[in-house]
């Protein structure tokens, strides 16, 4: 007869599993979560409160009930077209509405789009509308659409601002220098705060006049739908961006992190010092190739009247190797960058 051992006689007792209850929920078509709770009476609680939120989600106002949805195409972005718009609550006040059709995008695309809204949360809470970042007041998810209700921005693109300059023969590195330093501040900005835009161009910085000087602008950041969160020494590795501001790692397939945002800066900066684009061919995969492999030649005509404190901070913002590239602390202390 074998004679059972006591506990603390060598012999390991058998741990049984702990119970958990499973609670699966289906917060929209964007998210799913789920969530693991040890303590059957917990449990129940938290689905008794979960069923009393829902209660009061139902009685949320329709889009229709406090905007009004303009036909006026005011942009459009990576996933969506953004239209005008009328606050009903504020006296009609404007707003910029970018409507999203969800039904045929793909999970990676939603995944964007969930990105792109926890970005601009993110960045509302934080006043980041006071940095220079466009602001997001509502969120309306539909059966097939959603609609972003941003504030309304009265102005137009850099990419407008920069043609018109430079076609009117109206250079002025002075004001190429002040519109630069603030959307390199707004940058500073996003990356503090862990974000990296991944889409930053001419189009996407909009012009706010200044209302204490009308022939000023205050330059916004907008169309955050390919943007990202990195955590420190994070990368992505994804084929993102407009093609003419795209970086070298970008093109190349290979992984990125926030010095890709610099390097589209780079890009913004050479537009407007020179009103050109160093890279952009008829056709995008020559454009591709122009990216990794092309060298800018500083000595060309447009470059003549452009000091050489500005061209040495290009060429630091626009090496291809990423490792090797100007960081934004890099750029902030510039020679050229102090002057403002």
């Amino acid at each position: 007869m074998q004679i059972p051992k006591q506990r603390g006689s060598g012999e390991v007792p058998v741990k049984q599993p702990k119970k958990k209850y499973l609670i699966k929920i289906d917060v929209n078509n964007l998210a799913k979560r789920k969530f693991y709770i040890k303590n059957l009476e917990k449990a129940n609680d938290f689905l008794r409160k979960l069923q009393e939120g829902k209660e009061v989600l139902k009685l949320r106002p329709l889009f229709n009930d406090r905007y009004f949805l303009g036909n006026e195409i005011l942009g459009e972005g990576a996933f969506g077209k953004v239209y005008s718009g009328r606050d009903l609550r504020h006296q009609g006040q404007k707003v910029a509405v970018k409507v999203i059709e969800t039904k045929k995008m793909t999970e990676r695309e939603i995944r964007y789009i969930r990105d792109e809204v926890e970005t601009l949360r993110v960045m509302s809470d934080a006043d980041g509308a006071s940095k220079g970042i466009v602001r997001l007041m509502d969120v309306f998810e539909e059966s097939q659409t959603i609609k972003l209700v941003q504030e309304f921005i009265e102005g137009n693109t850099l990419f407008r601002w920069v043609i018109g300059t430079h076609k009117a023969n109206n250079f002025s590195e002075q004001l190429s220098r002040i519109m630069f330093s603030k959307i390199i501040k707004s940058l500073q900005y996003l990356h503090k705060h862990g974000l990296l835009h991944r889409d930053i161009k001419l189009e996407n910085i909009l012009l706010k006049p200044n209302p204490l000087c009308p022939t000023k602008f205050d330059p916004i950041l907008i169309d955050f739908g390919l943007s990202t969160c990195l955590l420190s020494g994070q990368k992505r590795r994804e084929l993102v961006g407009s093609v003419a501001f795209i970086s070298p790692e970008i093109a190349s397939d290979q992984s990125h992190d926030f010095s890709t945002d610099v390097w589209s800066m780079g890009i913004v900066l050479y537009a407007l010092l020179t009103g050109r684009l160093p890279f952009l061919a008829a056709e995008r995969e020559i454009t591709l190739k122009c990216i990794q492999e092309k060298e800018i030649n500083y000595d060309q005509p447009c470059w003549q009247q452009v000091s050489a404190e500005a061209k040495d901070l290009v060429k630091k913002m626009l090496r291809k190797n990423p490792r090797e590239r100007a960081t934004i602390a890099d750029i902030c202390s510039h020679a050229w960058f102090k002057q403002v």
